[in-house]
């Protein structure tokens, strides 16, 4: 399709803007781990085990339910009658911030012919993270480039 003839374009935020990448197979529940105040009472294998059968089964849906990240780790604090030194909310940042994501390749320049066509974009994610450190990370990742919005 031509530039020119589009009339706007909406990405998704994983696999679409941002690669997924994480080098910790724990991922999903390090963080939390990491503030465990009762890891003495709890098997963080288990814990890790569950979690990660978990968000495979939900990525695995393919939107038969949504979660949130913050649903995600209330669910496991309330399964294991676990004990934090943080917020939920914090660990969920967390969460986010161990993941390494990267630009897909060539989005900027992708973004730069839509500029140069006046064709507006924007972001519609259905990502469990939240919609202020989703948004920061495209802007940190992809910078230079106005999304008209980024809804999660």
């Amino acid at each position: 399709m031509e530039p020119r003839k589009m009339k706007a374009v909406f990405f998704d935020c994983w696999s679409t803007l941002i690669t997924f990448h994480t080098e910790d197979e724990w991922w999903e529940t390090r963080a939390l781990i990491n503030h465990l105040s009762n890891k003495e009472d709890v098997s963080v294998e288990e814990i890790a085990s569950y979690g990660h059968s978990l968000m495979k089964k939900y990525y695995d849906a393919h939107l038969e339910f949504e979660i949130t990240a913050e649903q995600f780790i209330t669910l496991l604090v309330l399964r294991y009658h676990l004990k934090l030194d943080c917020s939920i909310q914090q660990v969920v940042k967390e969460i986010l911030c161990s993941l390494d994501p990267a630009p897909i390749n060539g989005i900027s320049s992708f973004l730069t012919v839509l500029e140069e066509n006046h064709i507006p974009y924007a972001c519609l994610s259905n990502t469990i993270y939240p919609q202020a450190e989703t948004e920061g990370l495209i802007k940190k990742l992809i910078p230079n480039h106005s999304f008209a919005f980024v809804l999660t």
